[in-house]
Formats: C-alpha cells, structure tokens, sequence
C-alpha cells in the first residue's frame, strides 16, 4: 500500500475483475457483453521495436501505467512503447445463436491515452485511434475465432506534454510538478470490452426535456447505425505470422467504427423509414407502471413527445428520480434488437432577476467541491 492509498484501494486490489459488472455505457445498455478488465501481459519498448520479444510482467487493467492499482506505478515518456497482451475466448453460445453474417463483434476502448494500435490474432484491426479521453470502437468480426483463444495485444504511445495533444496538467517534468501539474494517465485507464451487435442496430441515443406551463416536453432521437458486409470480408487468422505490421492500415480503415462518422454518414445514407425499421419506446416508473408506450418510424431523426406535469415526478438531488426506458427495434414485424437506457424528467436554466441557476424553473444554490488530486 502507499501513502495515498484508500479505504477503496484493499478492496479494488482484491478483484479479479476490476469494474467487473460495472456496465461502461449506462445509458445505452445490451444483455450480452463481456468485461475485458484484469491482469493483462504487459512491457515497455523502445519506440522503435516493431514488436516485443517477450511480456515480461502483468499490469491490472484499467489503471494508468503511473497508478499503484495497475500494479506497474512507473513513469513513461514519448520515447516509449507500452504494449498489452490478453488472450480470451467466448464459450458462452448466446454469442454465437443465429445466422453469423447477420450480427458482428465489437470490442470498444472506453478511455486510452494517446494514441492506440489494436491487433486481434496478428492482425491489425483499424486505424490508429489518436486521443485520450473518448472512447472508441472496433468491429473485429474478420478476425475473431469462435469458441477458441483469441489473441489480443494493444500498442499505445503516451508523449504527454512532449505533444500536441490535450493532456490537461499532465506533464513529464517531475520537478514542474510541485506546481499546478501531475502525473501523466497513460495507457489503458477505462474498461475494455465486448459486445455483439446486428449488422443494423441501435447506436446513439439523444435525450432532453423541457418544462412547458402544464407540460413536460421530451425531445428525443435514437439512431440506427448499418455495418456493411459481405462473406468476403471475413479474413482467417493467420497464428502463423511473426511481424505485427502497419502496413495493412489503408486496407483496414473500414473495420475503425468511428473515423470520420460524418463523411461516413453521407456516403452511405440510409432511409430506414423506407426500409421499414420501427421502435417500439417504453417508458416505465419505478413501480414497473408504464408512464407511455409509443412507437416511432422515424430513426436519425429528432423527434418528441409531451405529457402532463402532473403526471410526471421531476428529477432533482433531494429527489433523484430515474425512468426506465425499454427500446426494441424491428424491421416489419421481424424482432432486431432489444436497449435499456433511463431518463430524469428536468430542466436547468437561468431564469429569475437577479439572474441565477435555475433546476426545474426554480432558483438553486450550486454548492460544488473541487478535487484536484
């Protein structure tokens, strides 16, 4: 233990899993996904070693390189290559249930610092992502192998304040640091997991509400995304290859989920209203009654609903009232896929003379704490 240590850090330390049933996007939840989180083959190189000969040590997944719960607690600099190691497999046959060519394997990254390289089964999944703080997805689908192990190594290169990056107080200089700096956050510091989707399903959900005099208006928009894919894609791992290169990165941009989603988007424009796809919306009260059942035909689209304020228990810190959403998505009649998510019912604005925060149209005393460890 160290001096900074915690009454959470004993018991973080002892989980195998770290953050095991801990869903990493709450908003927008599916039954079947997998937590990558825990003790990871783990080295250091050279940035100009092509790949390690050896992984000499393990790290915890998902802590920083400099934190003492990644069990490594060493300084990093853009001179170095910090590289991750796991091998899995899925056995569990709900992940392989109905036609493969009509649902994919997504691995997502919830937060890496800075720039990340992805390899499944010596290949290279996509485009090098560049960033630290958002979180980024993979269809691995091309190279996954059903029910046996799967290798998975992760290359990341942290140059901190050595780069033009957005790092915040992140800096390398250790005696700049009794200042207004801090240790740098390298590496893997959110959870990495699985999940399989349709080859068209339910993507972002975009929610906000609105207190009208006798009403609450909820705007929404639930997008639909479509992988493309054809029985060619698939390409067989090779176990076989020995060099782990980049130059397949051109003719892998299509496997990246989020490169460039605007120009994506525009290119391969879907009217999923033509093509019949449907969502069946349900919004439910904490005692399992249903506040409304609605149905939309309209996805990637802005859309919205009122309902009677009387009807409705507003969301506030004294009252942190959550609704439960069930979303299904079909196509005609034929069932694609099932989401939860939730909604608070509130509204934060100025309002009021002199000007002030407002919650729910009322004026509120904001009382924050700064943490700056």
């Amino acid at each position: 233990m160290t001096k900074n240590s915690t009454q959470w850090t004993k018991k973080v330390m002892e989980e195998k899993i770290p953050l095991q049933y801990d869903y990493p996007r709450p908003h927008l939840r599916r039954k079947l996904w997998l937590n990558l989180n825990g003790n990871w083959s783990f080295t250091i190189t050279s940035i100009h070693e092509t790949f390690p000969k050896k992984f000499d040590r393990y790290i915890r997944v998902p802590f920083p390189v400099e934190s003492y719960l990644s069990g490594i607690q060493e300084r990093v600099d853009s001179s170095m290559y910090l590289w991750y190691k796991l091998k899995f497999q899925i056995k569990s046959r709900a992940w392989y249930d109905g036609n493969p060519l009509q649902y994919r394997i997504i691995l997502h990254f919830d937060k890496v610092d800075y720039e990340t390289v992805v390899y499944l089964n010596r290949h290279i999944v996509g485009l090098k992502h560049l960033g630290g703080y958002e979180p980024f997805s993979y269809d691995i689908s091309p190279y996954f192998i059903n029910y046996k192990d799967n290798e998975l190594v992760v290359r990341v290169w942290d140059p901190s304040d050595e780069w033009y990056q957005p790092r915040g107080k992140q800096i390398l200089d250790i005696n700049k640091r009794k200042l207004i700096f801090y240790t740098p956050c390298s590496g893997i510091w959110g959870t990495v997991w699985l999940e399989r989707v349709p080859l068209v399903h339910i993507d972002r959900l975009q929610f906000q509400t609105r207190l009208l005099s006798t009403d609450v208006l909820l705007k929404y928009r639930i997008d639909l995304k479509s992988i493309i894919t054809t029985s060619n894609d698939y390409r067989s791992p090779n176990k076989n290859m020995k060099i782990y290169s980049e130059k397949n990165f051109d003719k892998q941009k299509k496997y990246l989920l989020h490169v460039k989603r605007k120009e994506i988007l525009k290119k391969n424009k879907i009217n999923y209203e033509k093509l019949g796809f449907i969502l069946k919306i349900n919004i439910i009260q904490k005692n399992k009654k249903h506040l409304s059942d609605f149905i939309s035909s309209k996805p990637n689209i802005e859309q919205e609903i009122s309902f009677p304020l009387k009807d409705i228990s507003l969301w506030s810190p004294e009252n942190p009232y959550l609704y439960d959403i069930r979303i299904d998505l079909y196509q005609n009649d034929i069932f694609i896929e099932h989401i939860d998510s939730y909604i608070g019912f509130r509204q934060i604005s100025i309002c009021s003379e002199p000007k002030r925060i407002c919650l729910n149209d009322k004026p509120y005393f904001m009382f924050g704490v700064l943490d700056q460890g």
